[in-house]
């Protein structure tokens, strides 16, 4: 797992572990949110640890602003 969080240049999920882990690695993450409600016992984009896409439509903007929100990045 870890050579492939290595290689990768930003992790999208609901909510695992490895988001986790990617994060501690320096891995901008970006974290779905598939429905409303308690969406995941890890809300790391309501956490302000990673960007938040609200719905599938909003994955491409937020994976743009991981690569390229240097100042939102640092404060993550």
């Amino acid at each position: 797992l870890y050579p492939l969080l290595k290689a990768v240049d930003v992790i999208v999920s609901h909510g695992s572990t490895v988001t986790v882990e990617a994060l501690l690695m320096g891995r901008p993450v970006v974290q779905v949110k598939y429905y409303n409600g308690n969406f995941t016992d890890m809300p790391l984009g309501e956490w302000k640890l990673a960007w938040l896409a609200q719905h599938n439509g909003e994955i491409s903007q937020r994976v743009h602003e991981a690569f390229n929100d240097e100042a939102e990045a640092a404060r993550m």
